[in-house]
């Protein structure tokens, strides 16, 4: 039926739609009721038909019964709910329940079609009623007195939300600390009855889908639990896990991994509705924040499981390691040196100690490294062949205060006494006990005069110089002559190296470059000199200067500070320069090689010039090498010289 203002109007039919026709300018009021069928093959009820294509379209639905309506526009299949929009335009439903029937009005923007579909109403009870599950992930260790939690419980929300969250320990547990990610926590209250303590969680808004509650809390050993029978055998130690339980879940299931602690380990003794699993069960999200070795893991899906341990030491497991020894060997008057660097490349666990193994001649100085608690040097048990391959060797035993991890370092010098008949000499080396790769390198120096050559080499390869690490090349400034490198094998690697030695020649250890004297010759018998020496000195500790026996020393300068010089001649009574007449002392030296000054002013009594005579004087004598020396003399004024006598040349 179609009406026009009120008036009943034509309907045509053009082009596949229905038509009427309207006279005269001004607003029009046009009435239309039809049928529509309502689909129910494919889920709730539906109904729908083509609209004007107008700004805002309004509806008003009536549908017995309380009905939840939902509408969608434009393109088939997109649904929109009351409030919510999923890439379309919407309109807002309003639906009220009165006289057993639903009245819902939507106002829907423009579009060409729009579809209704209704389902029986929810309870406003059952709409906020919060249905979830969970999984819970505990991490148990043990250090001396305590026993460590830190559980994960992963929420999982099916329906509704909720603020509070709830969930129950043994009374004899202590929560530490309670956080999560991706909500605040407000606050939360703990309320202990019988054997449980519930904890009650207050988050500072709703939550939905999924959220992680991370709980800390530790657990005193000693306490006895009353579910454990004294009769039981060891029960006494036997320890209950605390494990965590959420309230009013739908299902819950969980894990627990006891772990393996510095002092302490957790060995299950009972185990009741849990089952024995890899930890590769345990999700990565909570595997990654466990740094201590897992030593078991078990799951649980019943809502009251039972795991009962107790503490035993840990088994240590020595790590996978590979060695690398980078050798400096130098060969000195006496002494063979050695100074080894040993980079450990741990692989896989820890290191808790290293074994070393070196001859038995050698004498192990001192060993250093990080976190070294002390270290040992034994002789190696049995009269077999030793991991050197040779038959009673030593090992050194290193022990570190904490488990070693990574790649570090340690320095082992020793040394060797060498004999003087010997010209072929074996040189220590250190073999690292355990490692399943050693590499090594060994360079060789001379401190003496000696001509090294090698002698024999087992496993043993030629190293070019430039090859060697620099930490190798710099701990010696002197030339390296050999290098070799070698590698573990069945047969271990031997050098030999025949050692040449040569005469040393005595070299000149001091020597003054230039000596300057200044004599004073006064008319009343007095000679005063002044020597001033260069002195370039890299050995000597004293300058040994004769003077003439009467000669009385004044001052002395070394470097331009004042020493007091010693009298050589007291040190033994039969001194030939004693009873030469002379006077020798003795002045401390400086090492320098770029030369210093030094000064000695000393005053020699001679004869009274006369009416005529002659005037002798004699210049000090330096135990050292003198280079160029310059006299000159003073006279008084007033007598007639006559040509002078001198070994020296005059200027």
């Amino acid at each position: 039926d179609v009406t026009i203002d009120g008036k009943p109007a034509t309907i045509l039919d053009q082009d596949g739609q229905f038509k009427v026709l309207l006279h005269g300018r001004g607003k029009h009021q046009v009435s239309v009721a039809f049928q529509s069928p309502v689909h129910q093959q494919q889920g709730p009820p539906s109904v729908s038909f083509p609209i004007p294509r107008v700004a805002i379209s309004e509806f008003e639905l009536v549908l017995a019964g309380k009905k939840d309506i939902t509408f969608y526009t434009g393109q088939h299949g997109i649904l929109v709910q009351q409030g919510v929009s999923q890439g379309q335009s919407s309109g807002e439903v309003n639906s009220q329940f009165k006289d057993n029937a639903t009245i819902g009005k939507a106002f829907i923007p423009m579009t060409d079609a729009v579809t209704f579909s209704w389902i029986d109403a929810i309870p406003k009870d059952l709409k906020t009623e919060v249905r979830a599950n969970a999984n819970i992930y505990h991490a148990i260790s043990a250090e001396e007195g305590v026993l460590y939690g830190k559980g994960l419980v992963d929420y999982e929300i099916t329906h509704g939300e909720t603020s509070t969250l709830s969930f129950q320990i043994p009374v004899i547990a202590q929560v530490n600390r309670i956080t999560a990610v991706t909500a605040g926590i407000s606050d939360w209250t703990a309320e202990a009855k019988d054997e449980v303590k519930t904890i009650t969680v207050f988050l500072d808004r709703k939550i939905k889908d999924n959220f992680q509650l991370q709980v800390e809390y530790e657990q005193l050993l000693g306490h006895q639990n009353a579910s454990i029978s004294a009769t039981e055998p060891q029960s006494l130690e036997a320890i209950k896990v605390p494990l965590i339980k959420a309230l009013e879940m739908h299902r819950q299931r969980g894990i627990v991994a006891l772990l393996v602690g510095s002092e302490l380990t957790l060995k299950p003794i009972k185990e009741q509705g849990v089952t024995r699993v890899g930890e590769n069960q345990l999700p990565a999200f909570f595997r990654n924040q466990i740094t201590q070795t897992i030593a078991h893991t078990f799951k649980y899906t019943s809502e009251m499981p039972q795991l009962t341990v107790e503490t035993m030491a840990p088994i240590r497991k020595q790590g996978k390691y590979d060695a690398q020894v980078d050798t400096l060997i130098s060969l000195g008057e006496v002494t063979m040196r050695g100074s080894a660097g040993i980079q450990i490349d741990v692989k896989s666990g820890t290191v808790l100690g290293l074994v070393f193994a070196i001859p038995a001649e050698v004498n192990v100085l001192n060993v250093t490294g990080p976190s070294l608690r002390n270290h040992k040097v034994t002789s190696e048990s049995g009269t077999g062949e030793s991991s050197l391959g040779k038959k009673g060797g030593q090992l050194i035993q290193v022990e570190f205060t904490q488990e070693m991890t990574g790649q570090f370092q340690l320095e082992v010098n020793y040394e060797n006494i060498l004999g003087d008949s010997k010209s072929e000499l074996a040189v220590p080396t250190i073999q690292v006990n355990g490692a399943e790769v050693q590499h090594g390198r060994i360079a060789v120096e001379a401190l003496t005069a000696v001509e090294v050559q090698a002698a024999k080499t087992v496993q043993l390869s030629t190293l070019e110089i430039n090859e060697l690490p620099q930490q190798l090349v710099l701990k010696t400034t002197n030339p390296i002559l050999l290098a070799f490198k070698y590698v573990n094998s069945e047969t271990p690697h031997q050098l030999n190296l025949k050692m040449t030695r040569h005469q040393e020649l005595a070299v000149q250890v001091a020597a003054i470059e230039t000596a300057r004297y200044q004599t004073l010759i006064t008319d009343d018998g007095l000679a005063v000199t002044t020597a001033r020496f260069d002195v370039r000195n890299s050995r000597l500790q004293f300058l040994r200067l004769s003077l003439p026996q009467e000669a009385d020393v004044w001052s002395v300068f070394v470097n331009g500070k004042a020493e007091k010089p010693a009298n050589a001649n007291n040190q033994t009574s039969n001194n030939a320069d004693s009873q030469s007449g002379q006077k020798d002392i003795l002045i401390k030296m400086l090492n320098s090689a770029t030369g210093f000054p030094v000064e000695v002013i000393y005053a020699t009594p001679i004869d009274k010039m006369g009416l005529f005579g002659s005037v002798t004087s004699k210049l000090p004598q330096p135990d050292m090498v003198v280079t160029h020396s310059y006299w000159d003399v003073y006279l008084p004024v007033g007598p007639n010289y006559q040509a002078v006598e001198t070994n020296m040349n005059l200027v």
